[in-house]
């Protein structure tokens, strides 16, 4: 996960994490922060919480058990580039609570600050403190046996995964650190009920679809 905003120049960034397997063995694997083959925007641009994935390059099946050094390759435009490294848990190990009908999150990234001069009060703009993660989610089946109210109060590791017509993943929003804060909004006659929750986590990895 990119840490500030990068501008990677001519190359893309291209990260070399090594470690070992579960079995103890030797394993390499490479995340590279290119633009989606999709996107109209081309320039190697990247906002901070723009997410990859380390794959493995010894076959499937493989997880990395320990890391030992991460490389980065990159052009000189994008030195000094900041990154941090998520161990997240298998996408088969999470649980489906439902279906989300609103999503609403902060990036934790600066925030802006304006700086006053005279009588404008925002004649400079800079970076200002990074604001907590905020989220607010709505989500269907609100019930006190399954959904949002299932981890209610527990710390988790959030995913949220966006799927265009059942079939292709858009995009994951991984949410570490994740508490959650739910309540039932009951509708009327053929209204649908939902729980709506808000939340703070600690931080937040966005990986697009390739």
């Amino acid at each position: 996960m990119l840490e500030v905003d990068v501008n990677c120049g001519a190359s893309n960034l291209i990260l070399t994490v090594t470690g070992t397997d579960q079995n103890n063995a030797a394993l390499i694997g490479v995340a590279t922060f290119a633009v989606p083959a999709y996107s109209s925007f081309t320039e190697r641009v990247f906002p901070a919480r723009f997410s990859v994935e380390a794959i493995p390059n010894q076959g499937d099946g493989k997880l990395f058990k320990t890391v030992t050094s991460v490389s980065v390759a990159s052009d000189a435009d994008a030195n000094g580039t900041k990154v941090t490294l998520f161990a997240l848990p298998q996408l088969s190990t999470f649980r489906k609570i439902g279906c989300k009908t609103q999503l609403n999150y902060s990036l934790k990234v600066p925030m802006p600050y304006p700086v006053q001069c005279g009588r404008d009060k925002a004649a400079f703009v800079k970076s200002g403190e990074i604001e907590e993660g905020k989220l607010e989610i709505t989500a269907k089946i609100p019930t006190e046996s399954d959904g949002l109210a299932r981890i209610n109060g527990i710390r988790v590791t959030g995913l949220v995964k966006d799927v265009k017509e059942d079939k292709l993943d858009v995009q994951h929003t991984f949410l570490v650190g994740l508490i959650m804060t739910s309540k039932v909004n009951s509708g009327e006659s053929v209204d649908p009920a939902t729980l709506a929750a808000d939340a703070l986590y600690e931080d937040i990895a966005v990986i697009l679809a390739q």
